[in-house]
Formats: structure tokens, C-alpha cells, sequence
């Protein structure tokens, strides 16, 4: 990284860390950036950056949770990993790593952090990882089949977080 990004990612570190453990919706921290583009770029760049080293965590969440039900349309949310969860995603797989990150950054039909089984595998290509089926990540990813065009399509999608502490 060149110093004006390291400074970049030190200071989401610290927005998203002052937010405390159940972090910050992403929206908060684009409105950071202003309207400038060259901002927003090299905001986005930080926060990727800080993805891909496992500093951060990008979950789909709600902006709302009444008696622990979840309330509102999904939202992504982003908060500092712990030092266990930095140790676990240094030590999952490449393919695995790249599953969450395409996840992080997907929007399907409206739904966050979901796509389906073919696109995803197309993606993973990509990639460089010629997988055959697409691994699940425990505890983050998950699968369903949905009814489309009278066939069944499987789709992935971050689990959604836990309610705020």
C-alpha cells in the first residue's frame, strides 16, 4: 500500500472501531467520503484493502432489531474483526477467501451479499480458482435452492449477522 492509503485504512480502523463491536452501516461511512469521486475511490480502495487482510468484516445486517427480531430491509455493515477472527480468515482457504470477498460485493434482485451457484462459479474463474462446486464457508456462508423458470437454481449468500449486543 502507498502511505496516503495505509493513512486511509488507519483512519476507517479507527471510524469503524469507535462505533464500537457491532460496527458501522457502510452507508455512514461513504457519506464520510463526501461527494468528491476521487474520495469515494480511495475510501472504497481502503475499505477493500482492509477486507482482504482480514482487518475488517463486511456483514449483511439490519438497521433495526425490536426484542431481538430483525426489522427493515438488510444493510451492509462494516465492523473490526476480533484477533481470533483475524487468525481464522488468514487460515481459510484462497478459494474460500474469495468466495466471502465476491459475496462482500454483491447485490442480486435486491437482496445483499446473494448470488447465484453459475455466476458465482463464472466469478471464482475469474479468479483463477477452476471450481466445481463453490465452497461453503462455515458459520458465514450458506445455500438455498429457489424455484426459477420451473427449475431449481442455487444460490449463496452471507448468513446474516446477530442481533447487537
Amino acid at each position: 500500500m502507498n502511505d496516503r492509503l495505509d493513512k486511509e485504512v488507519v483512519e476507517l480502523i479507527r471510524l469503524v472501531t469507535d462505533a464500537g463491536p457491532d460496527g458501522i452501516p457502510l452507508q455512514k461511512v461513504l457519506e464520510k467520503a463526501g461527494t468528491s469521486t476521487r474520495n469515494r475511490l480511495l475510501l472504497q480502495t481502503a475499505i477493500d484493502s482492509a477486507l482482504d487482510l482480514g482487518l475488517l468484516d463486511k456483514i449483511v445486517g439490519f438497521p433495526k432489531y425490536i426484542d431481538g427480531v430483525p426489522f427493515g430491509d438488510e444493510i451492509w455493515i462494516l465492523r473490526v474483526t476480533t484477533d481470533k477472527e483475524r487468525e481464522w480468515f488468514r487460515n481459510l482457504p484462497d478459494e474460500e477467501k474469495a468466495v466471502l470477498r465476491i459475496l462482500q460485493s454483491t447485490t442480486t434482485d435486491g437482496r445483499i451479499g446473494s448470488i447465484r451457484e453459475e455466476t458465482l462459479l463464472l466469478m471464482l474463474k475469474n479468479r483463477g480458482f477452476d471450481l466445481e462446486f463453490v465452497p461453503i464457508v462455515p458459520n458465514k456462508v450458506e445455500d438455498e435452492f429457489t424455484l426459477e423458470d420451473k427449475r431449481l437454481v442455487r444460490w449463496f449468500y452471507l448468513v446474516p449477522s446477530n442481533p447487537p449486543s
